[in-house]
């Protein structure tokens, strides 16, 4: 990979950051696909009412009728044993769709399954995530919960006992409205309304197969909520999401700077100081769980520091097979967080000095090398400002119109 003229992280050292800064998440209840199939459905069908007699005889059926066929003979099989209900019908109208409709026909089945059975949830989310008007998105959203919950009201009374909605494949969907949900309510307005929302989910969901844990942190710190985030990370112990990761060593530097008496972000006494190094060693111990965080975020994912001192890190795009702990992570992760890391000023010169020393151990998969090659070819075409300067550029246009 051809070197690359080094540039400064979130401004240069030395350069705080407005203390007014907003940090305003994007909703992205647009981006997420439907992804629901069939086949997990039926082989569910096929165990709750085949009226087996032992484990072992399922197990048996299973292997002799199940396993090698495709989702179509699975779900022949489950409507053999047992018909399909109203909603069941309507879950598999949208189930089977293909990705690549139109909004104009996903919206008309869409419309067509509720007609089946009101209760069917995939289809209001459906609706909900091919509007582009968010008000009405948020009333499919709030309307699909409100089925939902009466639908699966008894496993919702006693989650506690299992692992959580998620186990239950027709109750995902219940998950993932309230993930859209929330999504809308990640705004300058309704923020503290999605706190909540988040809180709801992980208690339906506490194996958290869609992230919510990472969206409440971002909340909870932006908020300065700092115990409360510290409780959460501290619920997912060893979490190797690249979210979690990085969210506790951001978490780790503000509370040591908290610790020590160091304002942020406006705090002054770094021009005693003539590098970012002099200004981390000042810390001296303070500084230990701090810089075991981010080792361990580093270790996890190591491109996030390298990407987020990156020029035209907006003008990268992820990808849909990104590797876990790889660049295209970094990438999905960096464009909701990286304006936190900007606002807060100080924790970026703690990521510049505690950051990996050598990328290229990191590049030995072959996987992971091809992404940052992906990846340098977008840095190649890309002669815009830095994002950090557009963003001090925007907030101090912001401060004039005040």
């Amino acid at each position: 990979m051809a070197k690359r003229k080094k540039k400064s992280g979130g401004g240069g050292f030395g350069k705080m950051r407005s203390a007014n800064q907003s940090v305003t998440p994007m909703p992205g209840y647009q981006h997420n696909p439907l992804g629901a199939g069939t086949m997990l459905k039926s082989i569910r069908r096929i165990a709750d009412s085949a009226n087996f007699q032992s484990q072992e005889e399922m197990e048996r059926f299973m292997y002799e009728n199940v396993i090698g066929k495709t989702e179509e003979e699975i779900a022949r099989i489950a409507d053999e044993i047992s018909p399909l209900t109203p909603v069941e019908q309507a879950d598999r109208l949208i189930d089977e769709l293909p990705s690549s409709l139109t909004d104009k026909d996903a919206i008309r089945t869409a419309r067509e399954a509720l007609a089946i059975s009101p209760e069917c949830l995939p289809a209001w989310l459906l609706l909900g995530r091919r509007e582009h008007d968010e008000t009405k998105a948020m009333e499919y959203f709030e309307e699909g919960i409100k089925r939902g919950k009466e639908r699966f009201k008894n496993e919702i009374e006693s989650v506690h006992e299992h692992l959580g909605l998620w186990g239950n494949v027709e109750a995902r969907d219940l998950i993932r409205l309230m993930i859209e949900k929330a999504g809308l309510l990640q705004n300058a307005k309704t923020i503290d309304q999605a706190i909540p929302a988040y809180r709801e989910i992980l208690k339906w969901n506490p194996g958290d197969n869609c992230g919510a844990r990472g969206s409440l942190l971002l909340i909870l710190l932006i908020k300065h909520e700092f115990k409360d985030a510290r409780a959460l990370l501290d619920a997912y112990p060893n979490d190797s999401d690249t979210t979690m990761a990085w969210g506790c060593a951001f978490l780790s530097i503000v509370e040591m700077l908290e610790r020590t008496g160091c304002e942020l972000p406006k705090d002054e006494t770094l021009e005693k100081f003539k590098t970012p190094q002099d200004f981390v060693n000042s810390f001296g111990a303070e500084f230990n769980q701090a810089k075991k965080d981010i080792k361990r975020a580093t270790e996890i994912n190591p491109f996030v520091p390298i990407l987020l001192n990156e020029a035209g890190l907006f003008a990268l795009e992820a990808s849909d097979t990104a590797t876990f702990g790889g660049p295209y992570e970094a990438i999905e992760y960096l464009h909701v967080w990286a304006i936190l890391w900007h606002a807060a000023g100080l924790p970026m010169i703690f990521i510049m000095t505690a950051g990996p020393k050598n990328i290229k151990k990191h590049l030995k998969n072959r996987m992971l090398a091809e992404e940052i090659l992906d990846i340098s070819e977008q840095i190649k075409d890309y002669d815009g400002p830095p994002w950090w300067e557009e963003l001090d550029e925007s907030d101090s246009n912001k401060g004039k119109d005040d």
